[in-house]
């Protein structure tokens, strides 16, 4: 069988990325499998955030979506669109050349141009984020919201059914969104990490609680450390430590230092030993205003961390048995 994943880029640091490439090497050690990746943007490439099996066979489109920074209003207007149709016409040619018999959108730009490609396959859709991302990323304005309900009815209730099936993250997502639409599922993303045996008991662990992600908006970091801020002098013998990159940096970075947190905080940066900090810690944090289905907090569990978590609308309820409701109540009496 011959399996084509089709993304924009491998060569850059995320979740998508990571599961992508989980998911294609496993299908890849299949002897009857033919196992792609198609990508259109090069970043890193060949350097990789998961190892790649040369098993799986790689394909630069070289369209280069993310390269450019657009200054003019021709430039945004045309050239985007120049590049989708630059990205149907060399994925078309590749589709027939290999005659694939799946073809797979990880969500992305391709994920406009795989129904309108010619030939008989089949087509799949995995969704990344939950199905309501829309409103908790345009704003509360009443034209935001418009904005928000309409891109995201033609998304999961026009697009969505030019696909043979649909991957949502997360069973709530599945049920109380789309629980009678035969052609949306859901399916939790894999671990990346295997580490059993690996993993020390907690107790001869590192005393330190752990958060792994993008220092953006998204993840909220300046109220875990606002939260952290309000209970570290009862445990002196203990560490908030954030692995990862992002624009925040130095706001985060200055709320520390108000908070005369030197000592108590590390902002570790990006790492690709994330691994090696999950089997140190004793508590693995997560403060995201909303989620998809964190891959962190799979992994974290995989290396079996505690994990806490915000009740975002989508995600941690999929995975957490007791998740604290009150958690957010502590951010917003904090803040």
């Amino acid at each position: 069988m011959k399996i084509v994943y089709c993304t924009n880029s491998i060569g850059t640091r995320g979740g998508i990325e990571r599961v992508t490439i989980v998911k294609a090497n496993a299908l890849a050690e299949i002897e009857s499998n033919e196992v792609y990746i198609v990508f259109t943007d090069e970043k890193n490439y060949p350097e990789t955030i998961y190892p790649l099996s040369p098993k799986v066979n790689v394909v630069n489109l070289n369209v280069r979506h993310w390269d450019d920074q657009y200054t003019s209003f021709f430039e945004r207007f045309f050239i985007p669109k120049w590049k989708m149709i630059k990205h149907f016409v060399r994925l078309q040619k590749f589709v027939s050349e290999v005659c694939p018999d799946i073809l797979i959108s990880v969500g992305q730009s391709e994920k406009y141009i795989l129904p309108l490609l010619y030939g008989t396959r089949v087509l799949v859709r995995e969704v990344h984020f939950n199905s309501t991302y829309r409103y908790d990323t345009y704003g509360n304005s009443w034209i935001r919201r418009l904005k928000a309900k309409v891109f995201s009815l033609l998304d999961f209730r026009l697009l969505c059914k030019m696909y043979d099936m649909t991957f949502l993250l997360t069973k709530q997502d599945k049920e109380e969104n789309f629980s009678k639409i035969a052609y949306i599922e859901y399916m939790h993303n894999p671990s990346t990490f295997f580490v059993d045996g690996l993993c020390n008991s907690i107790s001869k662990r590192e005393n330190v609680i752990l958060s792994v992600g993008r220092l953006n908006y998204q993840k909220n970091y300046l109220a875990l450390i606002r939260i952290w801020a309000s209970i570290c002098a009862k445990y002196p013998n203990w560490l908030l430590r954030i692995v990862g990159e992002g624009p925040q940096r130095k706001e985060l970075e200055n709320l520390i230092r108000c908070l005369n947190l030197e000592d108590r905080v590390e902002l570790i940066g990006f790492s690709n030993k994330v691994d090696y900090y999950m089997r140190s810690a004793k508590i693995f944090a997560m403060t995201s205003l909303f989620e998809g289905l964190a891959l962190v907090s799979i992994e974290a569990m995989a290396c079996r961390l505690p994990l806490v978590s915000y009740e975002t609308k989508y995600g941690p309820r999929d995975l957490i048995v007791n998740i604290l409701n009150n958690l957010k109540n502590i951010h917003l009496n904090i803040l």
